[in-house]
């Protein structure tokens, strides 16, 4: 829901928030406190005070259900070329990448990279002195990146090459009808761009403690003594590393006995030389793993939480950590759009059925992304979206190319290798 003051979020940040305001940034897993950064952030990917357009008496080329890059793409590009579009989204315009995953990241290891050359100077006869590490500014300088970057991904941008932007929910209520904040939309083609969410695996205690996941994990302001990562993939490899090398003492937990189990063993190989290197500890191939909560953060502080598992010897093992991150995969975002309503086949774990062309099992309805394809890159998203604006609202019949090369899913880091 949208205030009605007319104030931008820039306008309300330093102030004391009303409910409705504090609400939707919880519901935006966003700190209660609002800095500029994040308001900035805000004013141009979710409006404080935006108006939703009035769909009556207009039958849509294409709609589309998520604002990340498969969404952006389908309803932009069908905009500039002719055609009648809508995008809705009641996140965050931008998605994943622009939020809670390529940029933020990048800007972490961006930071990380440079304590690691900083601190390996002397062997190429450069003295730094001591190395320090300000957590807080490298922090505030990540969301300083994203704010800068999100005009690209703006309510306005899409706004302003003619695409209608809903700012809710948007849930199917037939095969060519969709329903958004009461408003009901018609449309001739659609797209699903839902994207994913990070699994939480049902792990004894884990729900009751605190713990952090990509959409969470950016919001932190100080630096944790102690990190715990459930999952030893790429997500949890390189966040992993970039909390080591700020100085927190990080330690990787996993059923599987090998890092980046579904990767290249010889690059998982290289790629976990390199993250020992940088001080990360593993202990993989273990059981019976289970959490409680040791101390309930007090005065702004961080929780100590306690990790009880039996290593791969067998050998119970007590961890505490001051942050524990969860990074265990991801799941497809299909619950609650309306999909059977609309004639749209999908199961939870693998997403929105498609054929070649990303066509549903409603021929109307195509889907893109992390809903639809094990392939979760925000490019590939993209070159989807093109694509299926060509076959939905121009008549082509392209065809989406499955050969792609599985390294990309590690290439983040391998930047960190010598």
């Amino acid at each position: 829901m949208s205030s009605a003051d007319g104030k931008t979020w820039s306008e309300v940040s330093g102030a004391s928030l009303s409910e409705q305001d504090a609400g939707t940034l919880a519901e935006l897993e966003l700190p209660s406190v609002l800095d500029a950064d994040n308001a900035t952030l805000l004013d141009n990917v979710h409006p404080r005070c935006h108006v939703d357009p009035d769909p009556t008496d207009v039958v849509y080329d294409l709609v589309a259900l998520g604002a990340g890059a498969g969404g952006l793409v389908s309803a932009k590009q069908c905009s500039r070329r002719g055609g009648r579009s809508a995008l809705i989204e009641q996140h965050l315009h931008g998605g994943d990448c622009l939020n809670v995953g390529c940029v933020p990241s990048k800007a972490l290891i961006g930071a990380a990279r440079r304590v690691r050359a900083a601190k390996g100077a002397a062997a190429y006869g450069v003295g730094v002195g001591e190395v320090t590490v300000d957590f807080p500014f490298i922090m505030q300088r990540m969301r300083s990146l994203r704010a800068r970057i999100s005009p690209a991904d703006a309510v306005s941008a899409t706004s302003t090459v003619g695409a209608d932007v809903f700012q809710g929910r948007g849930v199917f209520t037939g095969p060519h009808t969709v329903v958004v904040n009461g408003k009901t939309l018609h449309f001739k083609k659609a797209v699903v761009a839902s994207g994913g969410s990070p699994t939480v695996p049902p792990i004894p205690g884990l729900r009751e403690v605190p713990y952090l996941t990509n959409r969470t994990l950016f919001n932190l302001t100080s630096l944790p003594p102690r990190m715990t990562v459930i999952g030893a993939g790429p997500i949890g490899l390189e966040m992993a590393q970039c909390f080591a090398l700020f100085g927190a003492e990080v330690t990787v937990l996993d059923v599987a006995p090998k890092v980046l189990a579904r990767e290249d063993q010889d690059a998982a190989k290289v790629i976990e030389q390199s993250v020992r290197a940088d001080g990360v500890k593993f202990d993989l191939g273990i059981k019976n793993l289970r959490f409680k909560l040791a101390k309930a953060a007090e005065g702004g502080g961080l929780p100590t939480v306690t990790a009880e598992y039996d290593d791969a010897e067998g050998v119970a093992v007590s961890l505490d950590c001051e942050a524990l991150l969860c990074a265990t995969g991801r799941a497809p975002n299909v619950e609650g759009l309306g999909l059977k309503e609309a004639g749209v086949e999908y199961e939870k774990r693998t997403g929105v059925a498609v054929n070649d062309q990303m066509q549903t099992s409603n021929p109307d309805i195509y889907a893109v992304g992390d809903c639809s394809t094990k392939w979760q890159f925000t490019h590939m998203a993209g070159t989807q979206a093109q694509m299926v604006v060509d076959n939905a609202v121009f008549g082509d019949e392209k065809k989406v190319h499955t050969g792609i090369p599985a390294v990309d899913s590690v290439s983040n880091s391998l930047l960190f290798t010598p």
